[in-house]
């Protein structure tokens, strides 16, 4: 196994690394006072008129104001989240340099309203954008847009096969822990809540495919155009006790083969499910502690998790068989959020993923990570959190290199 290199430092290194830290401690100090006092405003509006007991219209302006600061002391200078999938295994000159940078690009403007009716009942949408653009570009972003009308919803939205709101921990880092489902895709979604609190839901979302095809390895099969809808469902609960749900998922990967000059169409199944939830340690609310928890295992799944999308981890060509390899992939976490005093919490989360495809290993495409954070918040009035947070990750690949990294985050967030 390859050493790591953060055995191999230098002193001088070292000691660079600790006066860099030191300034950015202080001078984030002196930036959390002003910044915590940012001032956001929400306008909301109710039509005089009443129609099946509500306003018969209704609509709302909301913002969250996000100021993000982070310090890389080595490992992931190069990503914007804390993604231990993109962690440097090839020991670039530059990996242990201290990289600091601020932006607000996380910062959210919402939309929302509804329209009742006598007849059909209540429509409500939604709309929701932020500004992290492609490549480091502040620039205005699309996250979600729906509408909502008896259960069906259609538009953007978080994948029914991800968290449902309130089941995973705080995180400074963007993305949250590793393994976690957060893709937002089109769909069109039914959702029924039955009277014994169990929610239901299933949709049909959009048919994005993260594979890459590569001529030098197998040139016969390339890229193709999808003809099915992803399809997503799910069951979930929540209580005074905390929350569970577990998702399912099932997906077709077209791909094109040409075998003495015929080309044909085919295909390969992608499927996985998905557990997540939290726990209640204590049920008063001066003990509010969580236990938080994920599970995911599937193949074929790779563009659904926070870590592999985007990473060409949904399937591999196969030269042998003429075909796609579904990637297998493995990962979860556990989080304690322990709540000091009700304005005061900390949470502790341990977690990791295995990408299995051994199709051909020298394409990367078989490696773990694993991942400790550790963050504190303190919330001044509920509606704003003020909190720093220690990222660690370690990435071993097949080839038994091992690299790690790690990233220092303090944010200050407004919410409406």
């Amino acid at each position: 196994m390859a050493d790591s290199p953060v055995g191999a430092r230098a002193s001088d290194n070292a000691a660079r690394r600790r006066g860099a830290r030191a300034g950015f401690a202080l001078l984030l100090l002196a930036l959390a006072w002003p910044l915590g006092r940012v001032s956001a405003q929400i306008i909301k509006w109710k039509s005089q008129d009443s129609v099946a007991g509500g306003p018969h219209y209704e609509a709302y302006v909301g913002a969250t104001v996000r100021f993000n600061a982070s310090l890389d002391d080595y490992g992931l200078q190069g990503s914007y989240t804390f993604n231990p999938v993109n962690i440097d295994t090839l020991f670039a000159a530059d990996r242990d340099d201290n990289l600091l940078s601020f932006d607000l690009r996380q910062t959210r403007i919402k939309f929302g309203g509804t329209v009742r009716y006598e007849k059909f009942g209540a429509i409500e949408s939604y709309l929701e954008t932020d500004f992290v653009g492609p490549n480091g570009a502040t620039t205005l972003r699309l996250r979600k847009a729906w509408v909502d009308f008896k259960g069906v919803r259609i538009g953007q939205e978080t994948t029914t096969f991800g968290v449902q709101q309130g089941s995973a921990p705080t995180t400074a880092d963007f993305d949250g822990p590793p393994t976690g489902v957060t893709t937002r895709s089109g769909m069109i979604r039914y959702r029924r809540k039955l009277e014994s609190g169990l929610q239901l839901m299933a949709s049909l979302e959009t048919p994005k495919v993260d594979v890459a095809y590569l001529d030098f390895f197998a040139p016969d099969i390339r890229a193709t155009d999808q003809r099915l809808p992803d399809l997503a469902v799910n069951a979930s609960k929540a209580g005074d006790w905390g929350y569970i749900s577990l998702s399912a998922l099932v997906r077709e990967i077209r791909f094109r083969t040409t075998t003495s000059g015929v080309s044909e169409a085919e295909s390969v199944v992608g499927y996985g499910a998905n557990l997540v939830g939290g726990f209640r340690v204590f049920k008063s609310e001066a003990k509010a502690d969580v236990l938080y928890y994920q599970l995911i295992a599937g193949e074929g799944l790779g563009r659904y998790l926070v870590s592999l999308s985007g990473q060409n981890a949904d399937a591999l060509p196969d030269p042998a068989s003429g075909g796609l390899n579904a990637v297998p992939a493995f990962g979860g976490y556990i989080a304690y959020e322990r709540r000091w005093t009700p304005r005061f919490f900390s949470t502790l989360i341990g977690g990791g993923n295995i990408l299995e495809n051994e199709v051909a290993p020298t394409l990367a495409d078989r490696f773990k990570t694993t991942l400790v954070m550790f963050n504190s918040f303190y919330q001044p009035i509920p509606a704003m959190k003020i909190g720093g947070e220690v990222d660690w990750a370690r990435k071993n690949t097949f080839t038994e290199v091992e690299a790690e990294a790690l990233r220092y985050y303090l944010v200050v967030h407004y919410d409406l």
